[in-house]
Formats: C-alpha cells, sequence, structure tokens
C-alpha cells in the first residue's frame, strides 16, 4: 500500500516538470501557530490517527492531507474502539536508517494531497523547508526550612545562657530552638518540533527527545559572560567589603583578648617578684660576711621597674574592665607595655644566673669517690675500645643528613667569622666547605659523596642487581668489600688476626677441624689443597625496625673467626668467636629491603635478592675474588659454612614446610613435623625424646623439608643441604626454655609463699630487690627496671610463665639469681621437695652448660665438651621431670615448647662429639646471633635517619661511613 502512494506521488512529480526551473528560491511561508503532531512510524500510518497533543486545527489539517480521495481503494478498518490511538513516540537511542523513510512517505503524502487539491501554488524544484525545534528540560528542587528562634527565658538565662563559640565578648540572648524543613526535587522535559515543508526532496532530520545537547547561542552566551563579569565585579565588591568586616571583628576580639589577660601577666610578674627577692636575700646574706654590699643593685633596679610596669599594667585593666571596645591609644600603650615587661623579664633571668653562678653557687669541689680494682679495670677497657682522633667525632649517633650538614655548616659560618684565614687553613676545609654548601642548596642527600671523596666512607660501590621483572634492588657485593677491606690491610679481620699473612696458618687448622665437624662438606674436594685461601663464610638475616614500627630486612655475612669473647677463659689454642668489638667491624652488610617490598604478593624480591647472593656465592667458591696483597695478586675463595638466624628467617630462606609453626599431625608423611632436621612432631617421633633409642634419630637427615629448594641451595656446601640452617642458641636458649625455667622459677617462689607478705605484684617487687642485690654482689648485670606480671607474660595461672624481657642477658642473670635462692631457701628446709629439688638440679645443670660455652673459644677441647654435654643432658632430664611433677600438681610451669627439641639437637651434637672422642668440637655459640643482633639495631636506626623514598640506597651510603670509621680503627 506504501508502494502506491509512492507511484501516485512520482506520477504527480512528472505532470510538473514541464515548467522549467525557477530561478529564485521559493517565498518563505509563515509557519502555522501549533505544528501537526508526527504520526507513529508503523503500518498504520494511512489511518487517520487522532493525534492527543495537537491543537483544535490539526485535525482540518490531516483530513486535507489525507481525503477520501487520496486513500487507497481497500483501506484497512479502524479499531473499533473509540479511544483515540496513542500515537509510538520515538526512540532516543533509535538509529537515522530506521527514521528517514517514514518522513520520506510522510513528506510524499503531503505533496500528493496539496498538488491533487491545487490550494497553493505549485511548489519549486528547489528544496525549501523551515524547521524549528525547540527541546525544554526542567529540572525543579523545592525547599522548605523553618527556624524557630527566641529570647531566652529569665528561668534558662541562669542555667542556659552561654557566650559566643567564636567570639568570648559576645553574649547570646537569642538563641534558635528548632530547625525543621523538607526537600522535594522533580525533573520536566518537554519537545516541541515546528515543520512546514513546502518540497518534496526536503529531507528532515528525526525527531529526538533529550538526547542531544542544547542549541548553542553565541549572542546570548555572549551577553552571559558580561553578566558574569558584572556579577564578578560585584561580588569582588563584596568580598572586600567582608574582609574588612572580619578584620575589624578578629582586631576587636584580639584587643579584647589582651585586656582579659592582663590579670596573668601581672600574676607572673609577681612570681617572678618574689625570686628576685629571694636572690638579693641570699647576696645579702653573702655579702655580709665578705663586707660587699653592692652586688645585687642591678637586679634591685630590675625588680623596681618590673613592679612599676605591674602598677600601670592593673591600671589598663581597671580602666578598660566595663569597655566593650578599648581605643588604639589603650592597645598601643598596652603593647608597649607588654614587650617592656617581656625585655625585662629576660634581663632578670639572664642577671639572676650570672649572680648565682659567681657568687652563690662557687662551693668546694666534691671528692671524688675511690676508686677501686674493677674501676681501673674498666677504665683500660674503655682506653682500648676508645677510637682514634682521625675518626669521625660522632660514631655512635644517627643523625640525619641534613641536620649533619646543618652542623657543619654553622661552624664553618662562625670559624669564618672570626677569622677567614684560620678556615681554609683547617685540615678537614674541603669537607666542610662541601657539606656548607649542600647544606645551602638543600642537596644533604649528596653528603655521603663528600665523605667518599675525603676517605671518610668505604669505597664499596653499590651495585643495582634485578630480583624480579622490572624489579631491581641495591646491594653491597661481598668481592667489593673484600677488595676494600684488602685495601687497608683490613682482610686479616676474617680471620681474626692482626697479620695479612697470618692466613696460612689460621685457616689451615681451621678447615682441619671443621673436617671432623662436617666431613661431606664440598670444600674439602674442590679445595683440598688450597685451605690457607679459603675464607670461611657465615650468612645471617633478620627482621629490625625501623619507621612507624615497620620491619626492615637486614642481610649480612660474617666469618666465625674473631677476636673472642670477654668471658672466655679458654686457652689460645682453642681459637676465639667473632664476638668481640664493634659489631660493624665484624659483620658486613649485604642489604636491607623494607617488609613492605617483599610482602602482600611481591615475596619474590626476597627471592630475587638470595638469588643474587646465592650466585655470587658460587662464583666466588669457583672463581674466587683477586685481591691485592702486600704488592702480590692473590686469589680467595669463600665457602659458606650456614646460615644463622632464628626459626622464622629460617623458613623464609629455606622454603621450610617443617618449621616451629606447624602443629602436631596423626598422618605421617614428609610435610608433617616440626624439625628440618629430623621428623620430630608427627606421630610416633616424641619430640622430647632425648634418649639413644628416640624414635627421631632414624630419621635425622633422610628426608628434605621443602617441596621446591631455596636460592641458598645451589651455594656448594654439604650434601644434606637442611643441615645449612643452624639452630641459634641464642633464641633457643636465652629467649626459649631458659626463660621458660626462669620465669616459672619465679612463678614458683610466689607458689610457696617465700617473697613475703602481699599480692603477687608486691612479691614480684620484692623478688626483683633481691635480684638486683645478687647481680651486685657478682658483678653481673641486668637490664630490667621492674619484675611484672606483664614482663612474665603471667596474667593468671591458667598461662604459663615465661621471662618475655628485653635482653636476652637477663635470662642468665635471673638463672644465675634463681639458683642461689632456691640452694639457701633448699639448705635450710625442714623437709624434701622432690619439685624443688628438680628445679635446683634444673638451674645448677643449666648454668653450668651455659658457663662453659661463654667461658670456652670457638673449638671445645675434650674436656669442656664433656662438661658441656653431661650438663646439657641433665639439663635435658630435670627439666621433663619438673615439668612432669608441675603437671601432676595441676600448675601451668615448666612448659615444653618447640624450642625444647631444638636443644636437644645442640645438646646431642655435643654428646656425640665427646663420645666418638673428637678432638675439638665447635661450640655452639658461634652459630648464636647475640652480636648480630646488634648490628641489625644499628643498621635499623639508620634506616631512621634517612629519606623513606631512597631508604635502601641511602642506608647502605650511611652504612659505608660507619663501616669505615670501624674498621679503619681495629
Amino acid at each position: 500500500m506504501l508502494k502506491q502512494l509512492q507511484q501516485k506521488a512520482r506520477k504527480i512529480e512528472c505532470l510538473h516538470r514541464d515548467d522549467g526551473p525557477v530561478a529564485d528560491m521559493a517565498a518563505p511561508v509563515d509557519p502555522l501557530p501549533r505544528p501537526v503532531a508526527t504520526p507513529a512510524r508503523t503500518m498504520d500510518v494511512l489511518v487517520r490517527p487522532v493525534s492527543t497533543d495537537a491543537q483544535p486545527d490539526a485535525q482540518q489539517l490531516w483530513d486535507e492531507a489525507f481525503g477520501s480521495a487520496a486513500m487507497p481503494e481497500d483501506p484497512i478498518a479502524a479499531p473499533e474502539s473509540k479511544e483515540p490511538d496513542e500515537p509510538r513516540r520515538p526512540v532516543p537511542n533509535e538509529t537515522q536508517e530506521s527514521v528517514e523513510p517514514d518522513f520520506n512517505e510522510l513528506r510524499e503524502l503531503l505533496h500528493a494531497s496539496l498538488v491533487k487539491e491545487e490550494k497553493s501554488p505549485p511548489p519549486t524544484p528547489t528544496d525549501a523547508f523551515n524547521q524549528r525545534m525547540e527541546i525544554v528540560i526542567r529540572n525543579i528542587k523545592e525547599g522548605k526550612v523553618v527556624i524557630d528562634s527566641g529570647y531566652y527565658t529569665e528561668a534558662t538565662m541562669k542555667s542556659e545562657l552561654k557566650k559566643d563559640k567564636y567570639q568570648s565578648h559576645i553574649i547570646e540572648y537569642w538563641v534558635d530552638v528548632r530547625t525543621s524543613g523538607s526537600l522535594s526535587r522533580s525533573t520536566k522535559e518537554e519537545f516541541n518540533q515546528f515543520v512546514e515543508i513546502i518540497d518534496s526532496g526536503a529531507s528532515l532530520p528525526p525527531p529526538t527527545l533529550g538526547d542531544e545537547a542544547l542549541p548553542s547561542y553565541d549572542v546570548e552566551d555572549d551577553d552571559d559572560e558580561d553578566d558574569d563579569q558584572d556579577d564578578g565585579d560585584d561580588d569582588e565588591d563584596n568580598d572586600e567589603k567582608e574582609e574588612k568586616e572580619e578584620a575589624v571583628e578578629s582586631a576587636l576580639e584580639a584587643h579584647h583578648i589582651e585586656i582579659k589577660n592582663i590579670p596573668q601577666v601581672l600574676s607572673e610578674i609577681l612570681k617572678l617578684r618574689i625570686k628576685v627577692d629571694g636572690t638579693l636575700e641570699d647576696l645579702a646574706k653573702k655579702a655580709g660576711k665578705k663586707g660587699d654590699q653592692n652586688r645585687g643593685d642591678k637586679l634591685s633596679k630590675h625588680g623596681d621597674d618590673l613592679m612599676s610596669l605591674h602598677d600601670e599594667l592593673a591600671e589598663i585593666k581597671a580602666d578598660n574592665s566595663n569597655t566593650a571596645t578599648p581605643s588604639d591609644e589603650t592597645m598601643k600603650k598596652l603593647k608597649e607595655k607588654l614587650a617592656a615587661v617581656e625585655k625585662l623579664t629576660s634581663r632578670i633571668t639572664m642577671e639572676q644566673k650570672k649572680l648565682k653562678r659567681m657568687h652563690l653557687d662557687r662551693s668546694k669541689p666534691k671528692k671524688k669517690p675511690a676508686k677501686s680494682e674493677r674501676d681501673k679495670d674498666v677504665r683500660q677497657a674503655a682506653a682500648v675500645a676508645k677510637p682514634e682522633q682521625r675518626q669521625l667525632p660522632w660514631p655512635g649517633l644517627v643523625v640525619s643528613d641534613r641536620l649533619l650538614c646543618s652542623i657543619a655548616a654553622g661552624f664553618v659560618d662562625e670559624v669564618r667569622e672570626a677569622d677567614p684565614d684560620l678556615a681554609e687553613d683547617l685540615r678537614s676545609a674541603h669537607l666542610l666547605r662541601d657539606l656548607h654548601r649542600q647544606s645551602k642548596t638543600k642537596h644533604e642527600s649528596a653528603s655521603s659523596k663528600s665523605f667518599a671523596k675525603s676517605g671518610l666512607s668505604c669505597p664499596v660501590e653499590i651495585t643495582t642487581v634485578e630480583v624480579g621483572p622490572d624489579e631491581t634492588h641495591p646491594v653491597l657485593k661481598i668481592a667489593d668489600m673484600l677488595q676494600a677491606l684488602a685495601s687497608c690491610n683490613k682482610l686479616c679481620l676474617l680471620w681474626g688476626a692482626k697479620s695479612m699473612t697470618s692466613n696460612t696458618d689460621v685457616l689451615p687448622k681451621f678447615w682441619r677441624r671443621w673436617r671432623a665437624h662436617d666431613p661431606q662438606h664440598a670444600v674439602f674436594g674442590h679445595h683440598r689443597n688450597n685451605m690457607a685461601y679459603v675464607l670461611p663464610l657465615q650468612l645471617h638475616g633478620d627482621e629490625g625496625q625501623t619507621l612507624k614500627k615497620s620491619g626492615v630486612l637486614v642481610i649480612n655475612w660474617q666469618s666465625p673467626l674473631g677476636f673472642g669473647l670477654s668471658t672466655t677463659e679458654d686457652r689460645p689454642e682453642a681459637m676465639s668467636l667473632n664476638y668481640t668489638g664493634n659489631s660493624y667491624g665484624t659483620r658486613f652488610l649485604y642489604s636491607v629491603c623494607h617488609k613492605k617490598r617483599y610482602s602482600k604478593g611481591k615475596s619474590y624480591i626476597l627471592t630475587g635478592i638470595m638469588d643474587r647472593l646465592a650466585e655470587e656465592l658460587v662464583d666466588a667458591f669457583y672463581n674466587g675474588v683477586s685481591l691485592q696483597i702486600g704488592g702480590k695478586q692473590v686469589t680467595f675463595y669463600l665457602a659458606l659454612l650456614g646460615l644463622k638466624g632464628d626459626w622464622p628467617i629460617q623458613a623464609r630462606f629455606g622454603n621450610l614446610s617443617r618449621h616451629f609453626a606447624r602443629k602436631g599431625v596423626y598422618e605421617v608423611s614428609e610435610k608433617s613435623g616440626f624439625c628440618h632436621l629430623c621428623r620430630a612432631g608427627e606421630q610416633g617421633y616424641n619430640p622430647n625424646d632425648y634418649g639413644e633409642s628416640a624414635s627421631w634419630r632414624a630419621t635425622y637427615l633422610q628426608t628434605v623439608p621443602w617441596d621446591t629448594e631455596g636460592p641458598l641451595c645451589r651455594v656448594p656446601q654439604s650434601p644434606a643441604k637442611e643441615y645449612m640452617h643452624k639452630f641459634d642458641v641464642f633464641h633457643t636458649v636465652h629467649k626459649g626454655v631458659f626463660a621458660e625455667l626462669a620465669g616459672s622459677g619465679i612463678v614458683v617462689i610466689t607458689d610457696y609463699g617465700l617473697a613475703g607478705p602481699g599480692d603477687i605484684p608486691a612479691q614480684l617487687d620484692t623478688i626483683h630487690k633481691m635480684a638486683v642485690q645478687h647481680c651486685k654482689e657478682t658483678n653481673t648485670p641486668l637490664h630490667m627496671d621492674s619484675l611484672t606480671r606483664h614482663l612474665l607474660s603471667f596474667p593468671g595461672d591458667y598461662a604459663y610463665p615465661v621471662g618475655n624481657w628485653f635482653k636476652g642477658a637477663d635470662t642468665t642473670a635471673m638463672c644465675s639469681f634463681l639458683e642461689m635462692f632456691w640452694t639457701q631457701h633448699l639448705a635450710s628446709a625442714s623437709t624434701r621437695d622432690a619439685y624443688l629439688d628438680g628445679l635446683l638440679e634444673c638451674l645448677r645443670a643449666g648454668n653450668l652448660f651455659m658457663r662453659t660455652l661463654y667461658g670456652s673459644g670457638l673449638w671445645l677441647s675434650l674436656d669442656r665438651c664433656k662438661i658441656a654435654a653431661e650438663s646439657g643432658l641433665a639439663f635435658l632430664r630435670s627439666y621433663l621431670a619438673t615439668s612432669h611433677r608441675a603437671f601432676e600438681l595441676q600448675r601451668t610451669r615448666f612448659k615444653l615448647t618447640p624450642k625444647f627439641h631444638a636443644l636437644i639437637h645442640v645438646i646431642d651434637g655435643l654428646a656425640i662429639a665427646y663420645n666418638s672422642g673428637r678432638r675439638w668440637t665447635l661450640n655452639p655459640l658461634s652459630e648464636a646471633t647475640q652480636m648480630d643482633e646488634d648490628f641489625i639495631g644499628r643498621v635499623s636506626s639508620l634506616t631512621t635517619a634517612v629519606g623513606t623514598r631512597q631508604m635502601h640506597i641511602q642506608t647502605l651510603k650511611k652504612y659505608l661511613t660507619n663501616v669505615w670509621t670501624h674498621v679503619r680503627s681495629k
């Protein structure tokens, strides 16, 4: 049917093509008052629709356009319903292609109707149409707020009348009682389109509703801009007025505050006057003895002037007490008086200090106490440990680069003012000039370059290594550090000697004894004939604490050979442990890493760091490091002995699946248990059994404790690679089993009521006083200043007490005290108590075990090994018996933890060495971490004095300065 209409329209157009073209455009036709609604785009387009939004004249236009003559012979029947058909509204996102055919049909129908009825002049072939569209979107928001206000009543004025929050001199008599309101929002959209068509060739766009941008009217925008500028000028004027009003109000408020504070100033003046009178009285007493009465005249005059100012301020306060706004002259006078009071106060203070220093405090110096022999030893030890004069004056301080440069800049400025020539003649003038310039230019972070240029920093290059995809990290390579030590003839620190040529005596002896300790180590197969040039190496890692109590990982390396221990009583043949001396000179940093860099899914960063370290150790083992010693090129090799550290770091570096954090299991598997050396902890493998028939002995070094090997497993070592992870005596004993022993031993004193009357805190105070007295008598250091439930982790009898003090050395001190206490108590007891006898035996055996280790050298002789093994086994036996008796008494004392099994391995190694008749046995203290903990603390403190953005590289730079200070002084 549509096709028929289109054909008719084309025939009509053909009848009028012979008229020829028209030169001019068709005259514009005025639009109708109201356009005809656009018919719906449906197959019902030929039915005469009744538009619901048309004007009264619209129906007539539709009748004329769609008369009976224009209708086909078989029209589509209209619906029977009398209701008007709702036209289909256009869809906003409908495409252009689906809309244009309907408008073409409409145009042709209108054109055919107009031509047939000949009610208008024939159209020209020139396109001509007028179209006007209007889109109106209204967003309406209506709000209503009602505030009920009123004056305070007489009753409420007495109780609730308040001052303004920001202007204290304003009293509020009018108050808002209640605020209520409502808020409503509505959105209205309208679309009006006016179309008049006078030519069939014209194309019309589809109608839209709220889908496109509103039309732009440049002229109106220009007018709006002008209006905005005018409004802006008005706003600026209003802002200036408001600023002036606020300034006036703030000035008035400041004046009121200054007047209000006068009484406080007067009170301070009177207090200072009393101090002046006291000083004058003391001077009068001194002068009466010596006949000099004129010493305090100046101070007395200052006191009189101060009281005059006091009276003048009091008058200002009295004159303006009832004045809401003081005058400008009054405020000017007040400020002058307050400034005079401040100036006079400082003069009085200075005069008082001078008089006290010159005349009142010149008493005879106190006699120094008598010097004991121990004081003499302490002074000699301090003299040995005192750094040389060429060291930096701040080796023990941790300051930021900014503070350091500012101090140097201040010193340079002061010296230049006093004597410019002297400032340039100083030996450190070049360094001071650099620091001065960096302070002025705010480049303090470059101070490390100045130290290196002046020879005050270790000449080691900071190397950036790849630790992951697009991830790098700064490290100090071991080979570079060895070259730096060799350059200053300090490589001998790595074998505990002062001679660079003594390695030929020390290192072969060490490796001969190590062969009895670990005969399957790879070093004996690869460097059998070159032991004098193989350096033994131990690795250590632990987390320290940096800013905001966050963790920072510190990785270092060291030699087991050193300069001994202060408590060592062994002969020189036993060689020396690496304990004596500053940890900067005995441990050497590899890298630091902030915890946020390798946590939360970034563990590959830490793995990458350890991979690079393992690669360097592998290369140093096979290829060595070429060093310049005594004018000759010498190659030294590195052999890894083991990894030191607490159990968590061992599990992290070694990817251990068997460690202390695992709980007991009931299925036998390679992943179960908590010991990485054996299968202790599984069902049928009692971890607390230390006898020769213990079930875990058959599994010792038989099954690997990981799913995938850690990075350090690539380094040449023993075939049983889990043997590389060493048990740390410090955390196993001082912070572990012996801390449990000390905590329970203290609480047992309170269980038997032997600490006097009172509650538990009072008894713990008594015990602490007795412990302090014992430590003074035995010259044992004790660091804790109190003893509390918290320090024992003992909130009640339902918990196991443990010594949770900060210093591990306090464990040794408390065990010594407890042995003395229980020895004296049981000696005077009338009856025997197996529970207390077992406790005393445990303390005696444990203390003997620790004294033997700390009194020995790096290697235990056969006699010392026997004492250590026997005392250790006695401790294990008595501790288990005492713990069992406490369990029978239903008391939470003497807890058994996984560290007890670790101690079994330590003592079992000594027992096996003694039973095999080994001449020299390695001291377990060589694998302890006391000094390593000190090193971790020192390096961690450096991280708090550098910027957080470049913490790693700046910490390494500061470390190089500090390590060079201590290494060159050794």
